[in-house]
């Protein structure tokens, strides 16, 4: 008797501390698709190319993320979308990780990357 309760408990414990570790991990995807796009989306509003936002972005998006940014109106936007990772795949609730930023053309920024657009697929 107690044999199976000690096996169901176990076994609860473990299903519990499983979920909640894809529930952080899936945290930190939204966090550091946050952090790609504003610095990516910055880093376009300075006037950098587009080579150098999309690396930017590169870096800090989860790996297997794409990337956009368009730039129109004074104004810079990037999006980064990351996968649905683990069981998070198979609940259909739960949304990807993903962000968007969009920030003023800043005065005087470098012509070279005023008008231009992009997009990648992030993989490491």
């Amino acid at each position: 008797m107690v044999t199976t309760e000690l096996a169901v408990g176990t076994l609860s414990v473990a299903l519990c501390l499983a979920i909640g570790l894809h529930a952080v991990a899936l945290g930190i995807d939204e966090v550091r698709c946050v952090d790609a796009a504003h610095v990516a989306a910055r880093s376009a509003a300075r006037g950098d190319g587009a080579d150098v936002v999309l690396g930017l972005a590169r870096r800090l998006a989860p790996a297997g993320s794409s990337v956009g940014s368009g730039v129109g109106a004074g104004l810079v936007t990037v999006r980064v979308r990351a996968p649905r990772r683990g069981l998070a795949r198979l609940l259909p609730g739960v949304p990807a990780p993903s962000a968007e930023a969009t920030v003023p053309v800043e005065v005087g920024a470098g012509e070279e990357g005023a008008g231009e657009q992009g997009s990648a697929d992030v993989g490491r």
